[in-house]
């Protein structure tokens, strides 16, 4: 009783991940339309990878749900972990992105 009601809670919070992170993109994009603002672009652009996070670990979240099967005694819980990896991996490597054009930016003598 207790694992179906955790599994509740889980896609809940993944289902109302979702649904914040795509009023946000509605917003924005609105916004966007309205002023045509850079700052605006932005911010639309990180919402929309909140957007897609969040939809991946919805996706984790539910296939973690799933029961355990000949393939997978001890059940599909390891696709929640897989998922909090990649999004790691994801900020991660957008850091260094960040970070290289950042250092970039400072060592250019024509600004």
């Amino acid at each position: 009783m207790a694992m179906q009601t955790d599994t509740k809670l889980n896609l809940s919070a993944g289902l109302l991940s979702v649904a914040v992170a795509l009023v946000l993109v509605i917003a924005k994009l609105w916004a966007l339309g309205q002023t045509g603002s850079l700052a605006i672009a932005a911010t639309l652009a990180d919402s929309a990878m909140d957007l897609m996070m969040s939809l991946g670990g919805l996706a984790a979240i539910a296939y973690a749900a799933k029961p355990a099967d000949d393939d997978h005694n001890f059940g599909h819980t390891s696709a929640e972990d897989l998922a909090a990896l990649g999004q790691a991996l994801f900020i991660l490597i957008s850091a260094a992105v960040i970070a290289t054009a950042a250092v970039l930016r400072l060592l250019d003598d024509t600004v």
